[in-house]
């Protein structure tokens, strides 16, 4: 994030930048792990434009996708996703997305208008509130209010998820200072 919202020139490891290394540096290994390719993204890292440069890599990346190559099943984290239609992660999207549009319902009415099984839309909704999606008042179900922060402060060698990088999410950002530390353009 910090690349994209303040242009600091960090190391960032997502999706398709993972899928762009490891097609151009790792054509036929198995196993990489985000912390092989960290040095490589650091020495590449366009210091002046971070944003374009992510903006480029993800662009390739998911060209790359579109190509029928996915040289992130050769990731050390890669796991695939289950089948999204009919999923409990379209069931949570489906309560997001009308929650969002239609402001807050009660838990019988969303059953009916997203057309899902009670048990399953109870299921959703106590995922959501245990993650702070929601928040359920009596029957009534409402989005969270967002805590105002302050930016995300990065210290070397830590992601923005936590220390290290073995999060095991394939999507799992890693964002470091690229070499020579945060803020030095020189």
């Amino acid at each position: 994030m910090l690349a994209f919202a303040f242009e600091r020139p960090v190391v960032l490891i997502e999706t398709n930048i993972r899928r762009a290394f490891i097609h151009e540096f790792f054509p036929e290994a198995e196993g990489v792990r985000d912390a092989e390719l960290v040095p490589l993204v650091a020495a590449t890292l366009e210091q002046s434009r971070p944003r374009e440069w992510y903006y480029a890599l993800m662009d390739y990346g998911a060209a790359l996708r579109a190509a029928g190559a996915n040289p992130n099943r050769r990731s050390a984290g890669y796991r695939p996703q289950p089948r999204f239609e009919g999923s409990q992660r379209q069931v949570r999207g489906a309560i997001l997305k009308a929650l969002l549009g239609e402001g807050p319902r009660g838990e019988e009415h969303l059953a009916r208008m997203l057309a899902v099984e009670p048990h399953r839309l109870r299921c959703a909704l106590e995922h959501l509130e245990r993650e702070g999606f929601v928040v359920r008042e009596g029957n009534t179900v409402r989005l969270r209010q967002a805590p105002r922060r302050e930016p995300l402060q990065v210290r070397e060698g830590e992601t923005e998820g936590g220390k290290g990088d073995e999060g095991g999410k394939e999507a799992g950002d890693v964002a470091l200072p690229a070499a020579g530390g945060a803020g030095d353009h020189g």
